[in-house]
Formats: C-alpha cells, structure tokens, sequence
C-alpha cells in the first residue's frame, strides 16, 4: 500500500527537520554541556549523547553527603577533549543511575526515513509530469487524464 501524499510529505519535512536540529544538537554538546535538573532526575546532552539520571521513586531523598544543584537549567562549557558516545550505556553515579544514549541512534532513522520520503515523492512528481501512473508507472499516452490506470485500476487522483 502506497502511503498517503500528505503522510509521505510530513515524514520528508519532519525527517529534515529533526534531522538538522539532532545534528546542530549534537554539534553544540560537543563543546557545551546542557542540563535540566528536576527533584529526583537529570536530563543532559553532552558530546553528543543525551544523559537521562534517575534518583528513585520520586520524594526519594538523597544522602546528606551528596551536593545537588537545585532544579533549573544548567549550560557548561566543556573545556576537555570532545570525545563521542558510539553505544548506549548505563551507568551508576552518586546521584543516581543513569542511562547514556548517543545522538546518532536517532538520527540515522530519521535521516533514512527522510531520504526515502524525498525519493518516493521526487519519483511521484516525475511520473505525473512525464504522464505514467503515479502507482505502477504505467504510459498512460493516448489515455484519457480522467481514465483509470488499464495496468493497475488506479484512478487519476492516486497521483503522488
């Protein structure tokens, strides 16, 4: 089943976007640190990964001897060599456990899906204007623009 042309054009326009903005975050979290503390987790990028911490169930209060920034937004600049995340870890840090997860996991599909929805929608616009069937790329020369495909039974609004 073809996908729906409104379907096909969120996903090319979506995939771009997020796309560009996981590159542009992971561009950024090689040289800054961004963070959001909350009561009983923490959620970062940094050199490209995205860092989710976890204290507890929540109202779960951490050892005195543990310091913790107060919730808020946090940006730091790193000054050490940038070195990048390849595969998801998981971690246990004094505040809590965590999990670390690169930047590329997500945008390898997205960047696939994007591709593959810019294709079929090129494909869709060339086979209409050249006058095959959007579905089977049959010729439809000679054929009414209001006929349906003899090759597939597709109607002249199935065009892409």
């Amino acid at each position: 089943m073809k996908p729906h042309p409104k379907l096909r054009k969120t996903i090319k326009w979506g995939g771009a976007a997020v796309t560009v903005l996981l590159v542009v975050a992971s561009t950024i979290s090689m040289f800054w640190s961004l963070q959001w503390n909350g009561r009983s987790s923490a959620v970062g990028l940094d050199r490209a990964r995205l860092i989710v911490v976890h204290d507890g169930p929540p109202g779960a209060s951490l050892p005195p001897s543990i310091s913790r920034t107060p919730p808020g937004w946090y940006a730091v600049r790193i000054v050490r060599r940038a070195v990048p995340c390849w595969w998801p870890e998981t971690f246990t840090s004094p505040i809590g456990t965590g999990v670390s997860v690169p930047l590329w996991l997500a945008l390898v599909p997205a960047l696939v899906a994007s591709i593959a929805a810019w294709r079929l929608d090129t494909l869709a616009r060339r086979r209409a204007r050249v006058g095959c069937c959007p579905k089977c790329n049959y010729d439809r020369a000679g054929i009414a623009k209001d006929a349906v495909c003899p090759e597939c039974g597709s109607g002249s609004e199935a065009s892409g």
